[in-house]
């Protein structure tokens, strides 16, 4: 307990020196100001035509409209400040060489990963759209060798995942947004210290804002000590103001390459419940065997490669995946993953996919609702369309993220998308299911910076026997979770309204 609560004082030691470091950023340039106040009339003009350059910029950008409308908000209201706020937070700026450096991961990822899948697969005419855009934006083939296996809590994921760490022989790649020294982490780092005194390559991938109060500043050469190589996305330092917006949110757990874990659930006691934090706490997360673990090793190693500045040789990794010995289960697999650096919103198309031509039924789960018109669209025209749209969201949880989530219920309600609150306590689960053919699991929820600031990760699954068991945890947590109706939506006091609103309206810069 001691070394945690020191942990979390290193981080809170990190965020204030960096937060000081901020302020001397913004604080200089007002100094300047009132010291030149004689001045100001210049300096109001000329912090007006910035605006209006800054405002054009924003406005003819490729971005969401609802990303531009939260940062004119402060433009306008702030032109100096605004403007410089946006170009340090709002953007995210790559240099030629990192460009290049993404291009020729990306061509080697999807290189590999053809060559992993072999021969063509024949797609059944319904799936064809989502596998021909997944290959397309994601560069992932669809695979029908390999199995799928549906966990339905953290605590199950969890548990198969040491086990199958236990049974590791070549190479251990892990990538999660939150790394926290308790009770989850210590048994799982106890069996990947002995492995790679063993010989077996372990590698970690930590997002290094995410595990901020979790882990100390030297956290990667604590885990050198131990033998196992580690990198942290987005090191959170003083120089990281033009950095700080994207974040590594994915969960990816490999093991010798045919074993491969995707989910919600991060790497904190929290997550299987051996700590409180919004009452019971329900994730789940998906088992790949095979051929389609392939995918998972090359997101992974892309990742390394983009962090370490290294290109490394996917190949040998990426073959490994098809040493697998087990049998196939029928089903047709596509692991993906979404980055905030290409442009590309794999997250969201796959979603809005999925919805646009479900038939019968959309069932969701996700821990925020804070959607774009976009997707709006899409779930308040299937449910017009007669397809059964239910979406379950959390009961407790942050409180500004909370209001945000409901201030949604009225339009969805009115346009008959079922809303639940999942009665037990907070839902973290991020699924997909459509028509007993198709689903989705993975990182990403459904929100602003999952589907456009941070890398994400999730798989695309079509006919195995995975989505009926996830389609059966659906209809167990409906039983545990309250239907949302539109006249509960209506007894809500005014001055709440007001501020859902306002948090609204900057709920793409959470």
């Amino acid at each position: 307990m001691d070394k945690r609560r020191d942990f979390a004082h290193t981080g809170m030691l990190r965020a204030v020196l960096i937060g000081v470091g901020l302020c001397l950023q913004v604080g200089i340039p007002l100094v300047a100001a009132l010291w030149f106040s004689r001045y100001f009339v210049y300096f109001y003009v000329g912090g007006c035509i910035l605006a209006g350059m800054v405002m054009l910029y924003i406005v003819n950008a490729d971005q969401n409209p609802a990303y531009k409308i939260a940062w004119l908000a402060p433009v306008l209201l702030l032109p100096v400040f605004g403007s410089l706020f946006y170009f340090l937070y709002g953007k995210i700026w790559l240099s030629a060489k990192e460009r290049q450096r993404l291009q020729r991961l990306d061509v080697q990822y999807r290189r590999c990963l053809r060559s992993a899948a072999g021969k063509a697969v024949s797609v059944e005419e319904t799936a064809l759209p989502h596998c021909r855009y997944l290959e397309t934006a994601s560069g992932v083939p669809p695979f029908s060798a390999g199995a799928a296996t549906f966990l339905a809590s953290g605590e199950k994921m969890y548990q198969r995942m040491l086990q199958e760490l236990a049974a590791a022989q070549s190479f251990i790649f892990m990538e999660f947004f939150i790394i926290e020294e308790g009770k989850m982490w210590t048994p799982m780092l106890q069996i990947l210290e002995e492995k790679a005194a063993s010989g077996v390559d372990v590698r970690i991938i930590y997002d290094d804002y995410g595990s901020l109060f979790s882990l100390p500043a030297n956290y990667r050469q604590i885990l050198a000590a131990k033998g196992i190589r580690c990198q942290a996305y987005n090191r959170f330092t003083w120089r990281h103001a033009f950095r700080f917006n994207t974040r590594d949110h994915r969960k990816i757990c490999v093991v010798d390459g045919r074993q491969g874990f995707v989910g919600g659930i991060n790497l904190a006691d929290e997550y299987i419940n051996l700590k409180k934090v919004h009452d019971h706490w329900h994730d789940c997360g998906l088992l790949l065997q095979g051929p389609p673990v392939a995918a998972l090793s090359g997101m992974f190693l892309a990742m390394w490669s983009l962090i370490s500045g290294e290109i490394e040789d996917f190949q040998p990794y990426i073959k490994a995946a098809a040493q697998w010995q087990g049998e196939s289960d029928g089903g047709l697999y596509q692991p993906y993953a979404d980055s905030p650096l290409d442009g590309e919103r794999v997250g969201e198309n796959v979603y809005l996919n999925l919805l646009q031509r479900a038939r019968r039924y959309a069932y969701i789960s996700t821990p925020f609702l804070v959607i774009d018109e976009e997707l709006i669209l899409a779930l308040t025209n299937a449910a017009k369309s007669g397809v059964d749209v239910r979406i379950i969201t959390p009961r407790t949880g942050a409180w500004a993220m909370l209001q945000i989530s409901r201030s949604y219920y009225p339009r969805l309600l009115r346009d008959g998308v079922k809303i639940y609150e999942y009665q037990p306590g907070y839902i973290h689960s991020k699924t997909y299911v459509c028509d007993d053919r198709f689903a989705v699991v993975g990182s990403i929820n459904m929100d602003y910076r999952s589907l456009y600031l941070s890398h994400e990760n999730a798989v695309w699954l079509a006919d195995g026997p995975a989505v009926a068991d996830i389609r059966d945890d659906y209809w167990d947590l409906l039983r545990q979770s309250r239907q949302i109706h539109l006249q509960d939506c209506r007894h809500i006091p005014g001055y709440r309204r007001l501020m859902q609103a306002i948090l609204r309206l900057f709920a793409p810069l959470a």
